[in-house]
């Protein structure tokens, strides 16, 4: 995972051996595996007679970290990699089928496969793929992520398939930017405040700012502000906020916004709508980490959006001693940046069927 990289890129750092990083990997997979994967209360509710299968446990690294986890030996068959196999067939034959409904005796005999290793060169991600190639000329291709690696590139069309991320990229970089009577207001567009934005923007266009997006991300963008990044553990988008930041500064603009949002709109498709924590506070590692925010007006309120009385209450707050404006004009302006995102939304879906 990106965290997994980061904190391997981190260890290496900090002077850890290769050995210690192979020792942390081997007992993060069993820990994520017993509590996370399978999510025992304990080791000891696996029980004490445990055999392992599976190719992950022909490393005798895994099958250590496993036995000091639960605090005994295991067992572990010298044919660990094909105990699925070997189960998959015992359950076959107690079906009693009278023949498979895939290779007929005579072509499991004659049953071919060879695998390759390629990058996919349909656009610059390059992908790294596997093609698993057989007998009878069928491919099986893994590893990627759009049609065009799985060698489907002319099967959907942008007609069929429109993007979305270019459609709403060309929505955003259209929102209106008029000048307003109270001043210039920052917005970044990075982390949840990218999807907010027309959200945002319709608001504080109301109470009379002229609303500044940083703009989109690329490389100069970000390297505007790594050397405020306090750690390499951060993930990309996180990191990217500083350049952001950054650039909001370098456009002089009065003040930048950037709330803290414990929770995210309520789509009713969850259990929950809880932001990602460092979506929801990374507003308050800006303005400890960034000493060129010390120049610009930050504000960074902690916000509750699902409830409009709120969060008008809680813009009043934060916006009424330095420009006076009353909660009825900012309760106003909620509403209609409620009517706008669920406008744009509408919008984006119908654009999608």
């Amino acid at each position: 995972t990106v965290f997994m990289n980061s904190s391997v890129k981190q260890a290496q750092k900090d002077g850890a051996t290769v050995e210690d990083i192979s020792a942390g990997l081997s007992v993060s997979v069993v820990k994520n595996a017993i509590y996370k994967v399978i999510r025992a209360n304990s080791a000891s509710d696996l029980g004490e007679n445990i055999v392992t299968q599976g190719g992950t446990f022909l490393n005798d690294s895994v099958l250590r970290s496993f036995e000091l986890e639960i605090g005994h030996n295991v067992i572990r068959p010298q044919i660990a990699e094909l105990m699925g196999a070997f189960g998959a067939a015992l359950h076959a034959r107690s079906l009693n089928l009278p023949q498979s409904s895939i290779l007929t005796p005579d072509e499991l005999n004659r049953f071919t496969h060879t695998s390759k290793s390629v990058n996919c060169n349909g656009c610059t991600n390059r992908c790294f793929l596997t093609i698993n190639s057989f007998q009878n000329g069928e491919r099986y291709v893994s590893g990627y992520k759009c049609e065009r690696g799985a060698g489907n590139g002319d099967a959907v069309s942008s007609e069929v398939l429109p993007n979305l991320f270019h459609y709403k990229r060309e929505k955003i970089a259209g929102l209106s930017h008029i000048s307003g009577k109270r001043g210039r207001i920052g917005i970044p567009l990075a982390l949840g405040m990218y999807e907010m934005a027309p959200f945002w923007t319709e608001i504080f266009s109301k109470l009379g700012f002229e609303v500044v997006l940083s703009g989109f991300a690329s490389r100069k963008l970000s390297s505007k502000g790594q050397y405020s990044i306090p750690s390499d553990t951060a993930c990309y988008p996180a990191k990217i906020m500083h350049g952001h930041i950054e650039e909001l500064i370098e456009r002089e603009v009065d003040v930048i916004f950037y709330p803290c949002l414990t929770y995210n709109f309520d789509e009713k498709t969850g259990s929950n709508h809880y932001n990602c924590p460092v979506v929801a506070y990374y507003s308050e590692l800006l303005a400890g980490n960034m000493d060129s925010l010390k120049k610009t007006k930050f504000l960074y309120p902690y916000l509750f959006i699902n409830k409009p009385k709120e969060l008008a209450k809680g813009l009043y707050k934060c916006f009424f001693d330095d420009y006076g404006i009353k909660l009825t004009e900012i309760r106003r302006a909620v509403d209609a940046g409620y009517v706008a995102y669920d406008k744009w939304m509408q919008d984006i879906r119908a654009k999608g069927l």
